[in-house]
């Protein structure tokens, strides 16, 4: 598990300038441009007999932060190279029609910036290129989930996920990844360097407001908006509406989900929490998206919403235990990783057909009746050393639980004393421990491993989240 994305590497998406040899030209039907950018950096125009070519700007760098959680959430070698809404099903409804076909929204707002033009109203480029950085971040965190990025929004960014071939839980997962990934970047990235650069702004200041939700085939219909290319292909429907509302409901550093992602995904009441307002000194629970709507025939809409408990998501995600120990401070103490060099843990899925393959925790939804394995290992530890090795399995109850599941809540819990002894090797990782379940129940749930040393202390912790279609 890898995840580097310093400082430094933000200072280069901050200061990085577009200059003419970082300019290509493509052909919007796919055909060859070789020659042409030549054309085109030379004089900075082209001739009418290309006008059938679009620009795009390559960027040293681009892709970095892109490429880095891909490889720590295990997705492919590839690079999401998408446009603004350049959704790869949608595109031939420029032409005319209509597609009625299910979607993930995700709604991403700056806070703080305007703080940002107050304290320093006579340097517009640092807060310019400061911003446009913050922006360029979204918008890697979004492709780096096969995210579409749909609109940039001054302060804004609206993305979808899901498509043919990203089925809707998947979207769902991956919406939810980006949504805490942003977090990850603000707290270990851009908030040190905004500290660095301007030490007299309060930091706390500026962040992220998130709004997530979910809406399936029938409340969702995509189209062209405008006349043919001077127009937008976007969805309509009540569930898109939403997330930009649930994003307006959501505190700083906060990601507020929707009652159609909460209920598709069977999402867990345990990893997230009600909003609560103070009004005259009392403290106000507000399960609703609010004000309340009307639905048609006059009753109140009702629409739930929940604030994802983040740094405890955090947790489960593939991820330096370094990293996760930093940024993961609001959870009790003990769920807390606990990083040590002499132990890793990883997992194996078995599909329902056999196959076994390698799982990067909370990476991708698990099918039904798969297996789930995770393995601990360990390295240079010392000869004749004791040690408990404790596996707890939790199932959580969410907001759509099948009935079934109500009969195995309880934690289950196998632990087991390793001895290590003289045949085993001290200096390369050898297994520890395993522990095995089955994948049965919708929603989202763990695998939690500890080791303790002989005093009972807790000298190890980590996670295995396994999302459950």
């Amino acid at each position: 598990m890898s995840f580097k994305f310093s400082k430094n590497d933000f200072d280069n998406y901050v200061n990085q300038g577009i200059k003419k040899k970082d300019l290509i030209l493509d052909s919007i039907k796919g055909e060859s441009a070789i020659g042409l950018d030549s054309q085109y950096k030379s004089t900075g125009r082209l001739s009418e007999s290309n006008e059938g070519l679009v620009l795009t700007i390559n960027e040293p760098q681009q892709y970095q932060l892109q490429s880095q959680i891909r490889e720590a959430f295990g997705r492919s070698n590839t690079i999401n190279t998408r446009g603004i809404a350049d959704h790869q099903d949608f595109s031939e409804l420029i032409h005319g029609g209509q597609m009625n076909h299910f979607i993930t929204t995700i709604f991403v707002d700056i806070k703080g910036s305007t703080s940002l033009s107050l304290k320093y109203p006579d340097d517009l480029e640092f807060i310019y290129k400061f911003k446009n950085a913050v922006i360029k971040s979204c918008i890697e965190v979004i492709h780096a989930f096969d995210g579409c990025v749909h609109r940039i929004m001054g302060d804004a960014v609206l993305g979808f996920f899901g498509s043919s071939e990203i089925d809707r839980p998947q979207s769902i997962l991956d919406c939810l990844n980006a949504a805490a990934m942003l977090t990850v970047v603000l707290e270990h990235t851009i908030k040190p360097w905004l500290q660095e650069q301007k030490s007299d702004f309060n930091v706390l200041d500026f962040g992220f407001r998130v709004g997530c939700n979910f809406g399936n085939d029938d409340e969702v219909l995509w189209g062209n908006y405008g006349f043919g290319q001077i127009g937008e292909i976007s969805p309509t429907g009540l569930p898109v509406d939403l997330a930009a509302k649930l994003q307006s409901l959501a505190s700083k550093n906060q990601i507020m989900m929707g009652q159609g992602l909460l209920e598709f995904f069977n999402f867990p009441n345990d990893f997230c929490k009600i909003k609560t307002v103070i009004r005259n000194g009392e403290t106000i629970e507000k399960e609703f998206i609010y004000p309340n709507y009307k639905k048609a025939d006059g009753t109140d809409l009702n629409y739930i919403m929940r604030s994802l408990k983040t740094h405890k998501y955090i947790l489960g995600l593939p991820l330096p235990l370094d990293l996760k120990q930093m940024i993961s401070v609001n959870v009790n103490a003990d769920e807390k990783v606990i990083p040590n060099n002499n132990f890793k843990l990883k997992a194996e899925v078995t599909s329902p057909n056999g196959n076994i393959e390698n799982y990067y925790s909370n990476s991708r939804v698990i099918r039904k009746d798969s297996k789930i394995k995770a393995i601990l290992s360990g390295e240079n530890i010392r000869l004749l050393q004791r040690y408990k090795v404790i596996f707890y399995k939790k199932n959580h109850s969410g907001f759509n639980d099948e009935e079934i599941l109500k009969t195995y809540l309880q934690e289950e819990i196998d632990d087991n004393d390793i001895d290590v002894g003289q045949a085993q090797s001290i200096s390369t990782f050898f297994k520890v421990g395993e522990f095995q379940r089955d994948c049965n129940f919708k929603g989202l749930h763990y695998i939690k491993c500890e080791v303790k040393d002989t005093s009972g202390s807790v000298i190890f912790r980590d996670y295995i989240y396994v999302p459950i279609e």
